[in-house]
């Protein structure tokens, strides 16, 4: 059987997937929140990784680790920045890539590139491709250590550094999951629905839509198990 393992990033993004599985078990690793179950004919695991790009790395190491996956996913929420998108919209990430790291050297790396590695991270985005699932758009993810609220400030990152990318949204946690499955040799779907609109959405209406964007993100989700 196939082992697919999430990362998730909070309790409440985590407690909308748990309706999709049967009986599980969880285990503690280091600190970190591991819950195995089972969707139809595949393994599944649950990493409760907590915020932020430290807690991402570790929880995806010990995910890969420990429980030998075939497909990391990366499910959650994330700010919307492409003007296209409405609040409760799922994207696809087709790459992902830092928009905090600036270690641009003479050796030739660019903005949002840690020297030695890639400027960008594919992901399996084809995995949502196969499933045929509607009104999924799909781009880049922007991802950094900071909760995104100012649009002229990611929009002057996304036209310096960024601009002939499809950016779509910007998030905490997925560049570091990309990194390491990259380092590890793990495909990586990293599959993301707008709980917000950077420079639109109060922080009243995110608590609101955070929760809605959680439970709907679990439909995409099962959609895209039944064809893995």
């Amino acid at each position: 059987m196939k082992t697919i393992g999430f990362i998730i990033a909070m309790q409440k993004e985590k407690q909308a997937l748990m309706n999709l599985f049967g009986n599980c078990t969880d285990i503690n690793i280091r600190g970190v929140l591991f819950t195995k179950t089972t969707y139809k004919d595949l393994n599944v695991v649950i990493a409760l990784a907590g915020i932020g790009k430290v807690n991402a790395a570790l929880t995806t190491t010990l995910l890969i680790e420990h429980f030998n996956v075939d497909l990391i996913i990366s499910s959650g929420i994330a700010g919307g920045y492409d003007k296209t998108l409405k609040t409760l919209d799922f994207v696809v990430a087709t790459s992902v890539s830092y928009s905090d790291v600036d270690a641009a050297l003479e050796g030739g790396e660019v903005y949002g590139q840690i020297p030695g590695l890639p400027a960008e991270y594919k992901c399996a985005y084809e995995l949502v491709e196969k499933a045929n699932i509607k009104d999924v758009k799909f781009g880049k993810i922007l991802s950094g250590d900071q909760f995104v609220s100012d649009y002229d400030k990611v929009s002057n990152i996304v036209n310096k550094y960024f601009p002939n990318e499809n950016v779509m949204a910007f998030e905490m946690e997925l560049g570091a999951v990309a990194q390491v499955a990259y380092l590890m040799n793990v495909k990586l779907l990293a599959l993301k629905c707008i709980s917000d609109i950077i420079g639109e959405t109060n922080l009243t209406d995110y608590n609101t839509f955070s929760f809605a964007a959680s439970n709907k993100l679990a439909s995409l989700v099962e959609q895209v198990l039944n064809v893995i």
